[in-house]
């Protein structure tokens, strides 16, 4: 995703008082599951780079959406959604 690869980009020359923490940490063999489960709870500020596909995912709606929102509401962490495209509909 060539937006999401240049937020990182800009992200990392700004400064270094944070760590990014994305999938691409992720390597073969790991428990993915666990290490993106451990990553969200760690981070303190989620931005979400939300399409149609992300928000059909099934693992989205029931596991990362959850947990993010959870956080939030608790004051632990901040979400700030980036919606891309205009194929993205509110509920009324």
């Amino acid at each position: 995703m060539e937006i999401k690869n240049e937020l990182v980009r800009v992200l990392s020359s700004a400064g270094s008082d944070y760590e990014i923490l994305s999938d691409d940490l992720l390597k073969p063999g790991l428990d993915w599951n666990k290490s993106l489960t451990n990553m969200r709870n760690e981070a303190n500020v989620f931005l979400l780079l939300v399409d149609k596909n992300y928000l059909e995912s099934t693992t989205i709606k029931s596991t990362e959406i959850p947990q993010l929102l959870k956080r939030a509401k608790s004051g632990e962490a901040y979400v700030v959604p980036y919606i891309l495209g205009s194929g993205i509909k509110r509920k009324k």
